[in-house]
């Protein structure tokens, strides 16, 4: 289970905020942060302190991809931060209410509006109290944020980190007030080299911090890699259905691409009309046999490549990175070459099916691949 987070509100303008640690029943120690004086939050910077709580056991993460960096520090840092209490089981952080509204619209219908009790006992008492199932770590990261505090904005997050502060981030609609800090932090993962579970959550998190650039490629490096549709009925990553539909969309698009070139090159070879003397040859047995032969051997390849009549359903088992790969290892046939007695001659034509179905695949440029992040950014 995750942690339990406690926000205590407070609208006094002073009040203390440092944060402490007591022993509880649990074994783990309270973390709690109180609002300073002007004075004080002036010369917060000299004010940092390391707080050692036992947090095994406190805290499980959803689930995530097989490659899960170390578990959450078990540290917290002592500042100075705002107006508003947050108590994460063993942590309470008070945070300032009016910036609480203001960063999400989550936080804005609670706090300000008549519907909700947290509202209603902000107003009345000054002060109020919520439990939140949260980790505790990445709360601490969005609130230092929140409150300009860099003593608690690393400049790296480990993988799980990040995941967390995402899932956070998504649920409380934070969006705008993180995404500035994310890109770095997905940026220092790097593009992924090959595709798994991991590729999905790495394309999710930048979806939720709105990282238009990383999306695109990521998306477009998904569609290469998968050899099958995505099951949008799996509930192994959160990535929003309309855009896992989108990726198995551009991928079929693509095989369907790629095997009208190959239909076209067939039709050719069969409704082929020259003039002059490729007319004449045309009605040669010779070219005949060269046509018969080039569309025998396109059959052959459609057969190896998996695409038009003999691709299994949905293309499953290819990917478009697969069957590029596959097409380069073709030989080109330029053109054929007639002998008939002393004679020789070259017969061009539409021989070259490598060149053919290489030129389909470089007209789907890779950036065209990927989605565009405004047609499925999360409403905030």
């Amino acid at each position: 289970m995750m942690a339990t987070i406690t926000i205590e509100f407070c609208s006094d303008a002073d009040v203390r905020l440092t944060m402490a640690g007591e022993e509880i029943n649990t074994g783990a120690q309270v973390a709690s942060i109180s609002k300073a004086s002007e004075a004080e939050v002036n010369g917060q910077a000299k004010d940092v302190e390391v707080v050692n709580a036992d947090l095994d056991g406190a805290t499980a993460a959803p689930a995530l991809p097989p490659v899960v960096p170390p578990a959450i520090p078990k540290s917290f840092k002592k500042h100075k931060m705002g107006l508003l209490e947050l108590e994460v089981k063993e942590s309470r952080f008070l945070v300032s209410s009016a910036r609480l509204i203001a960063s999400s619209q989550y936080w804005s219908s609670m706090l300000s509006g008549p519907s909700f009790r947290e509202g209603l006992e902000l107003k009345e008492k000054g002060s109020v109290k919520i439990d939140l199932d949260d980790d505790p770590t990445a709360m601490m990261i969005i609130l230092g944020i929140m409150h300009d505090n860099s003593a608690h904005v690393p400049d790296k997050v480990d993988w799980k980190t990040l995941y967390l502060i995402a899932v956070i981030t998504d649920k409380y609609r934070w969006h705008k007030l993180v995404a500035p800090h994310a890109h770095a932090w997905l940026e220092a993962f790097g593009a992924p080299k090959i595709y798994n579970d991991s590729t999905l959550t790495l394309l999710w998190m930048a979806w939720v911090f709105g990282d238009s650039e990383q999306f695109q490629a990521l998306s477009g490096f998904i569609v290469l890699w998968i050899t099958e549709p995505i099951d949008e009925s799996l509930q192994t990553n959160r990535v929003p259905d309309k855009i896992l539909r989108a990726i198995n969309k551009k991928r079929e698009e693509v095989f369907q691409y790629i095997e009208s070139a190959f239909e076209k090159y067939q039709d050719d070879l069969l409704h082929d009309s020259p003039t002059g003397f490729q007319k004449a040859l045309q009605a040669s047995p010779e070219h005949n046999m060269l046509r018969c032969m080039a569309h025998g051997y396109g059959i052959l390849c459609a057969r190896e490549l998996q695409i038009g009549d003999d691709a299994e359903p949905d293309h499953k088992g290819v990917s478009i990175r697969l069957l590029k790969h596959n097409i380069s290892m073709y030989r080109s046939i330029d053109t054929f070459e007639l002998r008939y007695k002393k004679s020789t001659s070259n017969v061009p034509g539409h021989w070259d099916l490598k060149t053919i179905l290489k030129n389909a695949i470089g007209e789907l440029v890779l950036t065209n691949f990927g989605l565009d992040y405004e047609k499925f950014q999360p409403t905030i």
